[in-house]
């Protein structure tokens, strides 16, 4: 998969998933960007309390996107919105009621990290 295609879809699962359409992630920025994500997302996963198994499942499921969706979309996968959430309620094992629960989290908790990454702070 082309550097430029990773991009494009990288900036649609941060709109997709944490309903990001602020553009303060572009393409210029977005590489470094996915690395603190990812970075700070397995920080994240190792905090959530054991019996909040929803969020730890979405984490790790979100996480799994994140790190092999240029992998994945060499097979049959076509990128759009519905797709991303297809994959990561399936991925997850959470119902459609449980995902929306915790997405809504894992949004705040994007604020955060975007916000964190923006002010350059680590």
């Amino acid at each position: 998969m082309k550097k430029e295609l990773k991009k494009d879809i990288f900036l649609l699962i941060l709109q997709t998933l944490f309903d990001d359409n602020s553009r303060d992630i572009s393409r210029e920025n977005c590489i470094s960007f996915y690395h603190f994500l990812i970075d700070t997302l397995d920080k994240e996963v190792i905090a959530i309390p054991d019996d909040e198994e929803e969020d730890i499942s979405l984490c790790f499921s979100i996480l799994e996107l994140l790190c092999n969706f240029d992998v994945l979309g060499e097979g049959s996968i076509s990128w759009d919105s519905g797709t991303i959430i297809a994959f990561l309620i399936d991925y997850s094992g959470l119902n459609p009621n449980e995902f929306n629960t915790s997405i809504s989290k894992f949004r705040k908790i994007y604020t955060f990290i975007k916000e964190d990454f923006i002010l350059g702070l680590t």
